[in-house]
């Protein structure tokens, strides 16, 4: 089919938009790129430097949408989910991968929605 087209066949797994194809994805490294975006991002923003509600709203608008692409191809295994939950937390309370710092109120808390008295994180 490759040639008819005249493109090149690939081997599986390869790249298609930035996600693995033909690859298991219930396999942790698989979902190394979604981690290093993550990183990344978090690499750049200085949590120290912004107020809590600057927080809030860079993971509202930014943290919360960057793994959704993945998540609406493949199911995550519950550790992805949970590091990256971990590592939003860490970015809210202004703690870093070196230092723990106290969270103040519990994360189910923060992530009901605002009626329900929460920062709808």
């Amino acid at each position: 089919m490759a040639k008819e087209v005249g493109c090149k066949p690939d081997a599986s797994p390869f790249k298609y938009l930035g996600v693995l194809v033909g690859a298991n994805m219930n396999r942790i490294n698989n979902w190394l790129p979604v981690y290093e975006v993550f990183q990344n991002r978090l690499a750049v923003w200085k949590s120290r430097l912004l107020s809590i509600g600057g927080r809030v709203t860079l993971i509202k608008s930014v943290l919360e949408s960057l793994p959704s692409y993945y998540f609406f191809i493949y199911k995550a295994p519950k550790k992805v989910t949970d590091d990256l939950e971990r590592m939003i937390r860490k970015f809210l309370w202004g703690g870093s991968s070196e230092e723990r710092k106290m969270h103040w109120v519990s994360w189910d808390r923060v992530t009901l929605s605002k009626k329900m008295g929460g920062g709808s994180v």
